[in-house]
C-alpha cells in the first residue's frame, strides 16, 4: 500500500513531502502497525490531494476552514478519534497539524508527535520563531507543555541546537527536566559555561525542579570551569533537598579533590559514598582514585584499590587503572613492580595502549637504563604501537641527559623522516644536550629550525641558551637573548634571572647582577633557594661578605615561611664567614638553618668542620663529628682522612687511628 502511494505521488510532490513519507516508512518499524497505518493513510491521501499539475493550493488555507478543522480535532474524545477525523479531512495546514501535535502529546504518543513536529519544522524551512507560534497558536490552558518540550528535542536531534535553545528560553514555563538536561548539556559540551548558568537559573525559575541527572550536567560544568568551592556548594544543596546522589555526582567531585591536592577530603567522600550512600563505585570512580594516591606518591593505597578492583565480581581492571598504576611505579623508580603490571594486563586481557608504554619508557630512561628503554621500543613496534612524539622525545631527553648526543640526534632524524612533527619539549630537550656541552653553535641553529618549522621558543628555550651562555662567561650574547625575550613578549622566569646573576657576578658585575635582582622583584618574580645561594655565594666571593649577612637577614623571613633558602645558600653563607674569620656567626647560622627545619647535608658540615678546624676549636669540631653520624650524614673517605689529620696533629692519636683504620696519615697543609 505505501509504495504503490508513494508511486501514485511521486510526480506531484515536493522534496519535503517524499521526506515525510520516508519518516513514515522508518516510524513503521518502531511503532504499532494500528497507529501508524492510520497515520500513513491520512498523509498520503492529504499530501497526494493537496497539489495538482495545474494549480497547487496556498501553503495558508482559509482561516474559518483551518480553524473549524483544528477545533473539531481538538475536541474529539478519543486520540483514535482524532487521527480518524484528519484522515477524513482533504485540508493540510499548519493549524489542524498543530492540533494533531498536541493531541498525540498529551495522549504520550511521542513517537508519531515527533515525526510530525520534525514535518512541520521543514515545512517551516527550520525557523524556530515561526513552529514554535504554530504550536503556541493551539496550546491550551488544559494543555501542558510537552510538545514544546518535544521541540526542542526534535532541534536536538536534527543537529539544530540553537533553535532549541531559543525555544526553551522563549518558554513560559520550564521545559520538562528531560528537555531541560538535553538543553543544559549541550551548553557544558560546546564550553559556554556562563550560559549554563544563567538558563538554569532561568528554568528554576519557570518552575524547573532539578534532578539528580540536572545536578550531574552542573558538576560537570563547575569541574570543567574549576570553581571546586561551588562544587563542594551543590553537594552540600543535593544532601539538603534530600536528592541522592549517584556514582557519577560522587567520581566528579573526587576527581575535583585529587586535582586540588586534597587527599584526606577525596578519602573521606569516597567512604561516604560506599558506607552512608551505599553507592558502589564504578572503574571511572576507582581511576581517580588510584591515579590521585599515584601522582601523590601514595602507591600502597594505590594498589589497595587495585586489588579491591580485582576482588570485585562485577569489574575488572581496564587500560586506565593499569596506566595510572603504571605510571606511578615508573616515577617512585619501582620499575620491577611496574614491568609486572604488564603480565597483570596479559592476564585480564587488556591491551597495552601507547600510553603505558610511554611511562614505561620514561621510568627506564629516568634509571639511566636506556638499552631497556630501546627493548621496550622494540617491542611497542612488534605489538603495531608506533612511537609517537611523546615516546621519541622520552628516548631523546634520555640520551642527551646521558650525553649521548650523537644517538639523541639519530632519533631526531628518524622522527622527522617519519613526518612526526618535534614539539618544542622536544627542540629543547636537544638544545639543552648541546647547551651542556657548550656547543652553542648547534643549540642556535635547532633553534633557528625550531622557528622555521613553526615551533615558537618558549621561556624554556630562551632560559636555557642564556644558562649556556652564563656557564662561557658569554654575558653580551645572554643579555641579548634576554633582550630579545622582552621584544617577543616572553616574561623571563626565576631560571633565567637566577643564570643572569650568577653570570654576572661570576664576571665580577655586581652592580649589573643587583640591577637584575631588582628588575626580577619589580616583574613580581619570587626568588628561589637557587637565585639566593647565587647572591649569597657572588657578595662573598667578591669579599663583601658583610653584605651577605645583611642579605640573609632582610630576606629571613621569606626564608623562615617559604622556605627559600635550602642548603646551597646556607652552605655559601657559612664557608664565607668561615673562610673570613667569622666562624661564631657561621655557628649561629648552622643553628639558624637546623631550627628553619633544614637538615644539613654533607656540605653544610664540611664548611662548618673547616671553620672549626681553622679556629683550632678541637671539641666543637668532634661534637659536630658525633651530630653528623646521629643525623645519618656519613662522612666520605676524604672527610674521615681531613678529621684523623687534624685529630693526630692535635694529640688525638686513637680517634685519628679509627678514622683510618690505624694506617698512617700526614699532617695538615
Amino acid at each position: 500500500m505505501i509504495v504503490h502511494s508513494l508511486t501514485r505521488i511521486q510526480n506531484h510532490s515536493s522534496p519535503l513531502f517524499l521526506q515525510m513519507l520516508k519518516l513514515l516508512l522508518l516510524l513503521q518499524h518502531r511503532t504499532s502497525s494500528t497507529h501508524i497505518s492510520k497515520l500513513q493513510s491520512f498523509t498520503f491521501r492529504s499530501l497526494s490531494q493537496s497539489q495538482s499539475p495545474s494549480k497547487s493550493p496556498p501553503l495558508f488555507p482559509s482561516l474559518s476552514s483551518s480553524s473549524s478543522l483544528a477545533e473539531s480535532i481538538l475536541k474529539c474524545r478519543s486520540t483514535e478519534e482524532a487521527i480518524k477525523l484528519s484522515e477524513t479531512s482533504n485540508s493540510n495546514d499548519l493549524r489542524s497539524q498543530s492540533a494533531l501535535i498536541h493531541v498525540l502529546t498529551e495522549s504520550h504518543r511521542y513517537t508519531h508527535a515527533r515525526c510530525l513536529i520534525k514535518c512541520l519544522i521543514e515545512t517551516l524551512k527550520r525557523r524556530p520563531r515561526r513552529v514554535f507560534n504554530a504550536l503556541e497558536d493551539i496550546n491550551r490552558s488544559n494543555f501542558s507543555n510537552s510538545v514544546f518540550s518535544l521541540l526542542i528535542m526534535e532541534f536536538v536531534e536534527m543537529g539544530l541546537f540553537e533553535e532549541a535553545l531559543w525555544v526553551s528560553r522563549e518558554m513560559r514555563t520550564s521545559p520538562d527536566v528531560k528537555a531541560c538536561l538535553t538543553v543544559l548539556n549541550g551548553l557544558v559540551r560546546r564550553r559556554r559555561f556562563e550560559s549554563v548558568w544563567v538558563d538554569y537559573e532561568s528554568m528554576v525559575s519557570r518552575g524547573l525542579v532539578p534532578d539528580v541527572y540536572i545536578y550531574s550536567v552542573l558538576f560537570q560544568c563547575c569541574f570543567k570551569q574549576g570553581l571546586s568551592s561551588k562544587l563542594k556548594m551543590l553537594f552540600e544543596e543535593m544532601e539538603a533537598k534530600g536528592i541522592r546522589a549517584n556514582v557519577y555526582v560522587f567520581t566528579i567531585y573526587i576527581r575535583d579533590l585529587w586535582r586540588e591536592e586534597k587527599m584526606e577530603e577525596a578519602e573521606k567522600v569516597f567512604d561516604l559514598m560506599k558506607k552512608k550512600h551505599g553507592v558502589a563505585p564504578n572503574l571511572f570512580t576507582y581511576s581517580a582514585m588510584i591515579g590521585g594516591y599515584c601522582k601523590t606518591g601514595e602507591l600502597r593505597q594505590a594498589y589497595t584499590l587495585y586489588k579491591e578492583i580485582l576482588v570485585s565480581e562485577l569489574l575488572l581492571p581496564n587500560v586506565v587503572v593499569f596506566g595510572a598504576l603504571v605510571d606511578g611505579f615508573c616515577k617512585a623508580n619501582e620499575l620491577v613492580a611496574a614491568r609486572s603490571l604488564l603480565v597483570h594486563m596479559v592476564k585480564f586481557g587488556v591491551d597495552p595502549n601507547l600510553h603505558v608504554y610511554n611511562c614505561l619508557v620514561h621510568g627506564e630512561c629516568r634509571s639511566g637504563s636506556l638499552s631497556e628503554a630501546m627493548r621496550l621500543c622494540s617491542e611497542m613496534e612488534r605489538l603495531r604501537l608506533w612511537p609517537d612524539v611523546f615516546t621519541y622525545t622520552i628516548l631523546i631527553n634520555g640520551l642527551c641527559t646521558e650525553g649521548s648526543l650523537t644517538e639523541a640526534d639519530r632519533l631526531f632524524q628518524k622522527l622527522k623522516i617519519e613526518r612526526i612533527f618535534p614539539s618544542s619539549v622536544t627542540y629543547n630537550s636537544l638544545i639543552h644536550g648541546y647547551c651542556k656541552e657548550d656547543n652553542m653553535e648547534k643549540a642556535l641553529e635547532l633553534c633557528s629550525e625550531m622557528t622555521a618549522n613553526g615551533v615558537e621558543p618558549d621561556i624554556i628555550t630562551f632560559s636555557t641558551l642564556i644558562d649556556g651562555y652564563c656557564k662561557l662567561r658569554n654575558m653580551k650574547a645572554a643579555m641579548g637573548l634576554y633582550s630579545e625575550m622582552s621584544i617577543k613578549g616572553i616574561v623571563p622566569d626565576v631560571v633565567t634571572y637566577t643564570a643572569l646573576i650568577d653570570g654576572q657576578f661570576k664576571e665580577a658585575n655586581v652592580k649589573e647582577a643587583l640591577r637584575l635582582y631588582s628588575d626580577m622583584l619589580e616583574a613580581g618574580v619570587h626568588p628561589n633557594e637557587h637565585t639566593f645561594a647565587c647572591l649569597v655565594d657572588g657578595f662573598w666571593k667578591e669579599g663583601r661578605v658583610s653584605e651577605a649577612v645583611e642579605f640573609y637577614l632582610e630576606n629571613n623571613n621569606q626564608a623562615a615561611n617559604g622556605k627559600a633558602w635550602n642548603h646551597v645558600g646556607f652552605t655559601c653563607l657559612i664557608q664565607g664567614l668561615c673562610q673570613n674569620g667569622y666562624v661564631l656567626r657561621a655557628t649561629r647560622l648552622f643553628a639558624d638553618m637546623r631550627s628553619g627545619g633544614i637538615t644539613p647535608d654533607l656540605p653544610s658540615y664540611v664548611s662548618m668542620l673547616k671553620g672549626h678546624l681553622q679556629e683550632k676549636r678541637v671539641i666543637d669540631a668532634m661534637m659536630l663529628h658525633c651530630d653528623m653520624i646521629k643525623t645519618g650524614v656519613l662522612p666520605n673517605v676524604l672527610v674521615n682522612q681531613f678529621l684523623a689529620m687534624f685529630y693526630q696533629e692535635n694529640g688525638y692519636s686513637r680517634s685519628a687511628c679509627f678514622l683510618t683504620n690505624l694506617k698512617p696519615v700526614g699532617t695538615i697543609s
